[in-house]
């Protein structure tokens, strides 16, 4: 099963904006609902997009996926794109030489290129510096680190080729909290674990054993969801807990696990016959980057 953890790390801000209270609301407790007023943009206008998210443009015959809205249970979240990407772009230009830097593999640029095309969505008119490969440079600054590298796993002194996958996960986020704990100050930069995102290769998990994300078209209901956490989400919660306290978790993972039909699937550009594990733009990352903003400025 592919998944990801990615860390976002940002520079300290002051903001005055409005804002969902996310201290006296649990925003990752909520549902799935029906919102024909979404996508929060065009993916065809988006000139940041990647073929292998634009599943509108590699065929994808239906636009259900993009209707559905994440309704927490007792507040609501900024809905705009031009709102949430005004207002980041607000708050960054108002403090000079701060950033926005994601790290992370391939569903952290999933992220990435969700979060470039709700500014341009916002501000499409704005000058942007945006190459290949290197920093993407607006008025805000927007940066993805690509840090998937798992080859090799040092442990210690030892190198070893091979890991259970979960020790070695428990392992690498001992080593970050440890580094964030010693190196990160938190009175200049403020650190979101982005958690741990779901592939939907077996539909036993949602009562349709042999399926998988293909063809799908709407969510999974709480009430037919029975794959339970994610190991590794586990392992952070736990760790988090007790290390690196000052990290804010972005905890998509269990509203992630309801979105069977969002995935890229065939529809990609980059010749993957059925993938389930990075999902369409737009689509649900717009959701991951709005929980990041509410949690943000709250």
């Amino acid at each position: 099963m592919a998944m990801t953890a990615a860390i976002t790390v940002l520079a300290a801000l002051s903001c005055s904006f409005w804002a969902v209270s996310a201290q006296q609301c649990d925003i990752y407790n909520g549902s799935w609902v029906r919102d024909d007023s979404y996508p929060l943009y065009d993916s065809a206008s988006c000139p940041f997009i990647r073929r292998e998210f634009d599943c509108q443009r590699y065929g994808r015959p239906d636009h259900d996926y993009l209707k559905f809205r994440w309704q927490p249970a007792d507040c609501d979240l900024p809905k705009s794109a031009i709102t949430i990407s005004k207002s980041l772009s607000l708050i960054l230009s108002a403090n000079k030489r701060k950033k926005v830097m994601l790290v992370g593999d391939s569903l952290t640029l999933n992220q990435y290129i969700s979060l470039l095309c709700m500014v341009h969505a916002a501000v499409p008119n704005a000058v942007y510096n945006y190459t290949r490969g290197s920093d993407g440079t607006y008025t805000a600054t927007f940066q993805y680190v690509d840090a998937n590298r798992w080859d090799y796993i040092q442990d210690g002194q030892q190198i070893v080729k091979d890991m259970d996958r979960d020790e070695a996960f428990s392992h690498a986020m001992q080593t970050w909290a440890n580094w964030v704990d010693s190196a990160v100050d938190p009175a200049t930069k403020r650190l979101f674990f982005t958690g741990l995102s779901p592939s939907h290769y077996n539909g036993s998990e949602w009562g349709e054993p042999g399926r998988t994300c293909a063809g799908q078209t709407e969510p999974t209901s709480p009430s037919n969801f029975t794959g339970g956490s994610i190991p590794q989400q586990v392992i952070v919660n736990e760790l988090l807990k007790v290390k690196a306290k000052q990290v804010k978790l972005l905890d998509i993972s269990y509203l992630s696990q309801l979105r069977k039909d969002a995935h890229s699937s065939k529809y990609n550009g980059a010749n993957f016959s059925n993938d389930c594990s990075h999902w369409c733009v737009a689509g649900l990352p717009d959701t991951w980057n709005q929980l990041f903003y509410a949690a943000l400025i709250a």
